[in-house]
């Protein structure tokens, strides 16, 4: 199910805000209303402002709040004001909509070609379900069958309270003996069992299931990242050597890994996605990255610890606008997303200034990459922290600083070297400088 206003109803709030409100009173009212502010730049149109202001709104459910709080204000001047009739109407305008489940033998009616998206065009949907899956067509072994049972039970146990079905596709899903899928199981979250020998043997099924789950679904494009998770069950742990996938993993017991989910579905603050560019070998890296996040997320989201995705930026080049665009969805990033890049993979040169020129040319050719994904999908700007590490670089960095500061924008640039195979800090006050924007990036600034 989704709350959604019409688009007649959001063009007749941008008239009124059009009519009574300045730029700056409707910030001030988002700010007041403690609503998520997307914080566009100023330079832009007021009249794009308004238009990606309401969508945004919109997509994350706020729409109805600040209808009801900009009509408060306007009766503060004049009581009965006609406007704020207009928008009490709209703050009304919440209409409930149910998805009914297809015939038996059909596939999702509707779902071809349409991305995860609610029926205005206002970016995905929040999730409304959980699919656990087990293998694709084979059978899988005695005790990864136990486990998925377990965890189905768990999850009910948790989720009928909230309102979200559970569903077990168990083994062979990917089959024409299969369940067929239901209509609304296009907004679930896809939670597939696993063993740590599937984990480790069998990655190549594991990366291929977004594309597996969008045909079963009947769409003609893969599902998003967002939507699927792997569940390591039996005594794997995260200290073993990740797999190459950009899939999010998660390892432990059923019963706290389906408390953890509940985050997904906004019941818990959500930790933040750590999205760096694959390190390779260097996995020193990545775990000071991780240990930074952990410190400041483990008192206070759930799951404790980060979600960890690999951008496949290769020597010098910044990922793709296909990979940002997945990585900023509103569903896996409701937590902030954090973005590491490095210059592991930067083509070298005689020249250790010419090569930091060059690294701090990347940092704008993001900036350049991510500004018009962040203006179309509505995506605060508060909620993306930017770090950029120099490592191979590190000795052209005077006083341990990155030199160019002055010329980028909001980028944390920090310098490591490794000691012992441990990843420290050239400077230990940038360790400060991180943790403050980690804590900006929950909320807890």
């Amino acid at each position: 199910m989704t709350f959604s206003i019409p688009i007649r109803k959001r063009k007749e709030l941008r008239d009124v805000l059009e009519r009574r409100f300045t730029r700056a009173e409707v910030t001030e009212a988002i700010a007041d209303l403690e609503l998520d502010d997307p914080q566009y730049p100023r330079e832009m149109d007021d009249a794009e402002w308004r238009f990606n202001v309401v969508e945004h709104l919109e997509r994350a459910r706020h729409l109805p709040k600040l209808a009801e709080g900009l009509a408060q204000r306007l009766d503060k001047l004049n009581a009965g004001d006609d406007d704020a009739t207009t928008l009490r109407e709209i703050a009304k305008k919440e209409t409930k909509k149910t998805i009914t489940a297809p015939a038996e033998g059909k596939t999702a009616e509707g779902t071809q070609n349409q991305p995860n998206t609610d029926e205005n065009g206002g970016g995905p949907q929040r999730l409304a379900g959980i699919v656990v899956l087990g293998e694709p067509i084979a059978v899988s072994d005695k005790d990864t069958v136990v486990a998925r049972e377990d965890l189905v039970k768990k999850l009910a146990e948790i989720f009928d309270a909230e309102d979200i079905p559970v569903t077990d596709w168990g083994d062979g899903w990917d089959t024409k003996r299969a369940v067929k899928a239901k209509q609304n199981d296009i907004s679930s979250l896809f939670v597939r069992v696993v063993n740590n020998d599937t984990l480790t043997g069998d990655i190549e099924s594991l990366n291929a299931l977004p594309a597996r789950i969008g045909r079963k679904l009947g769409k003609k494009g893969p599902i998003t990242l967002s939507q699927v998770m792997i569940w390591i069950c039996g005594s794997a742990t995260s200290e073993q050597t990740r797999p190459n996938t950009s899939l999010a993993l998660r390892f432990g017991p059923a019963d706290g890994f389906a408390v953890n989910l509940k985050s997904k579905f906004g019941f818990e603050k959500s930790p933040p996605v750590i999205s760096l560019e694959n390190p390779g070998e260097n996995h020193a890296l990545e775990e000071k990255l991780i240990s930074f996040v952990s410190a400041r997320t483990a008192s206070i989201c759930r799951p404790p610890d980060p979600l960890l995705v690999y951008l496949e930026a290769m020597s010098g080049e910044t990922a793709t606008d296909s990979e940002l665009r997945q990585l900023l969805n509103t569903e896996v990033s409701r937590g902030g997303v954090i973005l590491a890049i490095h210059d592991l993979n930067l083509e070298m040169t005689d020249s250790p200034g010419t090569a930091l020129l060059q690294f701090k040319d990347r940092l704008t050719k993001y900036d350049n990459l991510l500004a018009p994904i962040l203006r179309e999908q509505g995506f605060p700007n508060k909620k993306i922290l930017k770090i950029a590490i120099v490592m191979n670089l590190r000795e052209a960095l005077p006083l341990g600083q990155f030199p160019f500061k002055r010329m980028i924008k909001d980028w944390i640039v920090i310098g490591m070297k490794t000691v012992e195979d441990a990843a420290v800090l050239i400077r230990a006050p940038d360790e400060r400088i991180i943790a403050k924007g980690i804590d900006g990036l929950l909320g807890q600034s």
